[in-house]
């Protein structure tokens, strides 16, 4: 964007486009979405052969696929949004193995049904848990 502030770019596109230019707000939308840019791993040459040759391949490739054999663009939103990734185990230890039952169950109860208060919420899942017998919560 030639480093220019949104009012100039405001200014620039009003000078160039008059009255069918956009309005400040939508300006100032672009230079906050396009300032991030693109990630700078993006463009290292490792990953640009690695594109080519999977585009040499298959020149009907997904962009799915590229970004799945890559993986630029998960990493860049990571980053992008701030959020710390942290690595799980395949299987959850936390979980007891009664929790496997149980939960799925859960969902197929409450499926379809609304609730616009959290209370009532919690009140369907206490009673949903003692309508369950004793017996299949200590074998499950």
């Amino acid at each position: 964007m030639k480093g220019l502030t949104p009012k100039e770019i405001k200014a620039e596109l009003d000078n160039i486009h008059s009255t069918f230019a956009p309005a400040f707000a939508t300006v100032y939308n672009w230079v906050n979405e396009f300032e991030t840019g693109r990630p700078i791993e993006a463009a290292v040459p490792e990953i640009i052969d690695k594109v080519y040759d999977i585009v040499l391949i298959d020149r009907r490739v997904k962009v799915r696929e590229l970004v799945e054999a890559t993986g630029i663009s998960h990493m860049a939103k990571f980053n992008e949004f701030r959020y710390e990734l942290l690595l799980h185990p395949a299987y959850s230890p936390d979980l007891a193995p009664c929790d496997y039952f149980l939960f799925p169950n859960l969902t197929k109860w409450f499926g379809g049904k609304r609730f616009t208060t959290r209370e009532q919420l919690i009140i369907k899942t206490e009673t949903y848990f003692e309508g369950l017998d004793n017996h299949i919560i200590r074998t499950a």
